[in-house]
Order: structure tokens, then C-alpha cells, then sequence
């Protein structure tokens, strides 16, 4: 059993393992991510920590002085399974949706756009 009290500080402490700050290079322009939390599974049950910390005081480069900033997101920003199944329930039943939503192609433009994320690449510029 889980209270809603409970249930809810799990989802704040799981948020926090999605964000990071950010390392940057002032010399080089590298840049490394430090989890602001950390999820882990103990007895079956979902611990959280602080991220602890992963990056040194130099670049692992060039060696030259990091800067921090953040946090930032950088975890996944859409759900993929929820975007594709969706594409699929609208081109599945195209004529209802077409009729019944006069946006139609273009929330289908913009599914198409979504699921261009790059997964595992955040910080990502498309110029």
C-alpha cells in the first residue's frame, strides 16, 4: 500500500533523475552531464539519492577549467510508444479523424516531428 503523499514524493524524487547540470569546456566547448538524482533499486523497492559527483575540476580533454550551468532536462521529452501509436490510430481511422478534426495533417506533421527527437542527445541544435 502506498499513500498519495507517497506516491507523489516518488514522482518529485524521480523528476529529479531526469535533470542534470552541465560541465562545460571553456577551452574545448566538451561539456559533461552530473545527475542532479539517481534512482536505484533496493529489495525490490526504488531508492533515491543525490547524483553524487562525477566530473572532476578539469576537462578530460584538454584539461582546461570547467563551468557549470543548469540543471537543464536531459532526459527523453516525448514518449515514442505514445507518438507511434497515435500515428497509427489516426492513419488507421483516416477518414473519421480527417472529418472530425480539420488540423488533421498537421497534428500528423507534428507527430512526424516529434519522433525525430534525438534520443540521447541532449543539447542537440539542428541549424
Amino acid at each position: 500500500y502506498s499513500s498519495a503523499t507517497q506516491i507523489q514524493m516518488d514522482q518529485k524524487r524521480d523528476g529529479a533523475t531526469k535533470v542534470s547540470y552541465v560541465y562545460q569546456c571553456g577551452d574545448c566547448n566538451s561539456f559533461s552531464f552530473q545527475p542532479v538524482g539517481i534512482k536505484r533499486t533496493y529489495r525490490n523497492q526504488q531508492k533515491f539519492a543525490s547524483g553524487g559527483l562525477t566530473v572532476g575540476e578539469k576537462c578530460e580533454i584538454c584539461d582546461g577549467q570547467l563551468q557549470m550551468g543548469g540543471p537543464i532536462w536531459t532526459e527523453a521529452i516525448h514518449d515514442m510508444s505514445w507518438i507511434r501509436d497515435m500515428q497509427r490510430r489516426l492513419r488507421r481511422d483516416k477518414d473519421y479523424y480527417s472529418n472530425l478534426l480539420p488540423s488533421f495533417n498537421q497534428i500528423l506533421d507534428l507527430l512526424a516531428r516529434l519522433r525525430e527527437e534525438l534520443m540521447d542527445v541532449p543539447m542537440s541544435v539542428s541549424v
